[in-house]
């Protein structure tokens, strides 16, 4: 018997075989939904990333419609309760391209959210909301799921996971993706897991706040309590408009 050699070989060969549930013949299709997750023959996740990030931008959309008179900080709260769940996030190939566009439309639904400039800066986005980058924060979800697999108290789950970063690599989803992020904070193994999970999401902060100046905080500081004034929850002397502090906003969000 010959075995095909590959993925792309093997789906033509799937597609003649009819396989019967009670007499009935199961149709062959490329991809089908289970649980929340698009399954594809070709084990793509960029279906499935397109999913959620259709149903992220109806959910912004919604917070967007029946929140409009709430102050912006306000609306970031229900944006981040309710848009954010990202569900089945934890499996995704973090290097699928799908990434990049999601991340784009996460940034300008933050703007918005805030009622800010598009041209407002990407690298004050996160530091406005107190958040990670929509990268940061896959890699994150991806990285407490593979710390309680190699932990659990399951032992086939625990073993799948182990083979999975000690031997699987690029050959496992898992695998890759802790390369992924390996490589993308220029650490090992030992740097990230340690006998407490939340260690985790402190790795993680801190990796990625080593990129953010002191004037850039500052300057996010600053831009927060100016969108504050804006929507009535701060006010200023009287020698400052409403249009005033709109101009100070502008020229934050574009120096």
């Amino acid at each position: 018997m010959i075995f095909p050699s590959s993925r792309v070989c093997l789906r033509p060969l799937l597609s003649d075989c009819n396989f019967k549930i009670g007499g009935k013949v199961i149709e062959f299709v490329s991809s089908y939904s289970h649980l929340g997750h698009v399954v594809t023959d070709s084990l793509d996740d960029g279906p499935g990333i397109s999913k959620t990030q259709d149903d992220f931008i109806g959910q912004v959309n919604s917070v967007l419609c029946d929140f409009r008179q709430l102050p912006s900080i306000v609306k970031y709260r229900l944006f981040s309760s309710y848009c954010t769940s990202f569900y089945g996030s934890e499996l995704w190939h973090l290097s699928n391209a799908k990434l990049v566009n999601f991340g784009i439309t996460w940034r300008k639904s933050v703007r918005k959210i805030w009622n800010l400039p598009n041209t407002a800066h990407c690298n004050l986005l996160p530091l406005l909301c107190g958040c990670l980058p929509f990268h940061d924060e896959i890699c994150r979800r991806f990285l407490n799921f593979v710390y309680k697999c190699m932990f659990s108290a399951v032992d086939v789950v625990r073993s799948v996971a182990h083979y999975a970063v000690t031997y699987g690599r690029n050959h496992s989803p898992l695998g890759r993706n802790l390369l992924f992020c390996m490589n993308r904070y220029k650490c090992s193994l030992c740097d990230i897991f340690r006998p407490n999970i939340s260690r985790i999401d402190g790795f993680i902060v801190k990796r990625v706040s080593n990129y953010s100046t002191v004037s850039s905080l500052q300057q996010a500081n600053f831009l927060r309590e100016c969108v504050m004034v804006r929507d009535g929850l701060l006010t200023l002397p009287n020698w400052f408009s409403v249009s005033d502090t709109d101009v100070i906003i502008d020229c934050l969000c574009c120096d």
